[in-house]
């Protein structure tokens, strides 16, 4: 199981790659790839917290 601090690592691995790299054909399905596991651990940990 990945910890914080290794998921933090990624997302920070990930966003250097996709700056220094924005002509790279896979720039995009990367950065959408990052919104969309985001998005889904805002909204998993917003439904543990009881939020709608």
């Amino acid at each position: 199981m990945l910890r914080p601090s290794d998921i933090d690592k990624i997302i920070q691995l990930s966003i250097i790659w996709i700056a220094r790299n924005p002509q790279h054909q896979g720039v995009h399905r990367l950065a959408d790839q990052l919104a969309r596991g985001s998005k889904a651990l805002v909204l998993h940990f917003a439904g543990l917290a009881g939020a709608r």
